[in-house]
């Protein structure tokens, strides 16, 4: 994921940095598929945010691209969305 290697790599320059432990938290719990706090995500700059977004995009299209998720479409999670 190449988002999550850029949080990494700003975390490294000053790890000191609020938005920056955000997104190495999130980075984590993506990883390791645990809970993020996503109230955090308010706490971030413009460009941090954006970058946490592209995370979280990255993250989605991988999971469904190695099918371990359903996706949106299907009948499945629309009947979940519905009840």
């Amino acid at each position: 994921m190449d988002a999550i290697k850029k949080a990494r790599k700003w975390a490294q320059r000053d790890p000191e940095f609020a938005d920056y432990q955000v997104l190495i938290r999130l980075a984590k719990a993506l990883e390791s598929e645990t809970d993020f706090n996503v109230m955090d995500l308010y706490t971030l700059n413009g460009k941090s945010f954006e970058l946490a977004m592209k995370m979280l995009d990255q993250w989605r299209l991988d999971r469904y691209a190695n099918g371990n998720t359903v996706p949106l479409g299907s009948s499945e999670h629309s009947a979940f969305l519905l009840s």
